[in-house]
């Protein structure tokens, strides 16, 4: 078992939860949306506190699909 410090939940890894969740979003999202094709899909597995997969649900339209145009 590993172990880390900081105010909060720590995972069994060491992770210190609350840090995650105060870090802003970076460029993954547009990424990963660029890289995905018009009705593709993307496999979120969970493995983080949504950091990345959050800001995905902006590059969707009202019926869930991928938007054609990607922000840059």
């Amino acid at each position: 078992m590993n172990s880390g410090t900081g105010p909060g939940t720590i995972t069994p890894d060491g992770s210190p939860v609350e840090f995650y969740t105060l870090l802003p979003p970076g460029e993954e999202a547009r990424v990963i949306a660029a890289a995905t094709p018009p009705n593709g899909t993307v496999l979120e597995l969970g493995s983080g506190v949504g950091r990345v997969t959050h800001p995905l649900d902006g590059f969707l339209t009202e019926d869930r699909a991928w938007a054609r145009a990607v922000p840059a």
